[in-house]
């Protein structure tokens, strides 16, 4: 029988995904298997929100802003674990994954971490 070792969960920041990301830590935590919570923003929506805050259609200051943002969303992530999970953080092995990328093509390349 193969002993699972490790269990996605993926969110995308609603009240909804946090019931998910419970779940899967209880389940990580029950099975002593590392939870890794990811999320995968769109590329094209950082390019997006680049624009719209009017940054100029330089490639440096485009890339800059959007380390900006992702480094924003890694927050954004810690902010949600924080709110969430603050009961089962210390107990569970726990990675936290904030990428840019294609979400489903992203997501489905964890396992091979």
């Amino acid at each position: 029988m193969d002993i699972i070792k490790k269990i996605l969960a993926a969110t995308d920041w609603p009240p909804s995904s946090a019931k998910g990301v419970r779940y899967t830590c209880h389940l990580a935590k029950t099975l002593q298997a590392q939870a890794t919570i990811a999320h995968v923003f769109h590329a094209a929506e950082y390019n997006s929100a680049a624009r719209g805050m009017g940054v100029a259609s330089g490639r440096t200051e485009t890339d800059n802003l959007l380390v900006k943002l992702l480094e924003q969303d890694k927050q954004r992530l810690q902010q949600f674990l924080d709110q969430h999970l603050s009961d089962l953080k210390a107990e569970l092995d726990m990675e936290q994954v904030v990428e840019m990328g294609e979400p489903h093509t992203r997501v489905r390349r964890f396992p091979d971490r």
